[in-house]
């Protein structure tokens, strides 16, 4: 499977480069909208790829929701691996957390499986951390929780995101 996926990368790969140099339609790959830039290409996870491989081969890498303490030695190896095989460059640390925000926008963050149940004002300060820690984008997954979904989304959009 680790062959599999370095062959598959560079096919998408080249697909979507030779989409973007065709304007987009080139006969043989059809991307709409026709992309305006080169498209990025994230790692998830490693796919039973080394961490050099994706430093030389992704725009950018995501891994799941950890510890602080624990993330921020993933940082790490990260920064580590992209000085050995793409020096000079930072390519982002992207992290995915499982999120079920409360109503109460002072309640504490308590730890749930992949991510945090907690109010809005610290989940602010969580990202806070995370971005000092060198966490460029967050992927929330939202908990299936009591709350509406659009409720969540509002809260986020209104009282959280303008912080940031």
């Amino acid at each position: 499977r680790d062959v599999a996926f370095r062959d598959h990368w560079g096919a998408v790969r080249a697909a979507l480069d030779a989409a973007l140099a065709a304007g987009a339609d080139d006969g043989q790959y059809r991307v709409l909208p026709p992309p305006r830039a080169r498209i990025p290409m994230l790692a998830v996870g490693s796919a039973r790829q080394s961490l050099q491989w994706i430093a030389e081969h992704a725009d950018g890498w995501a891994s799941y929701h950890r510890e602080e303490d624990r993330q921020k030695g993933r940082i790490a190896l990260w920064h580590m691996a992209q000085d050995q095989r793409s020096p000079g460059m930072r390519k982002p640390f992207i992290q995915s957390v499982q999120l079920d925000l409360l109503d109460d926008p002072a309640a504490p963050a308590e730890a749930i499986e992949l991510g945090l149940r907690t109010g809005r004002h610290a989940l602010g300060a969580y990202l806070e951390r995370m971005r000092e820690l060198g966490v460029a984008h967050i992927l929330f997954n939202l908990h299936r929780g009591p709350r509406p979904v659009d409720d969540v989304l509002r809260e986020l959009g209104e009282d959280l995101l303008p912080r940031l």
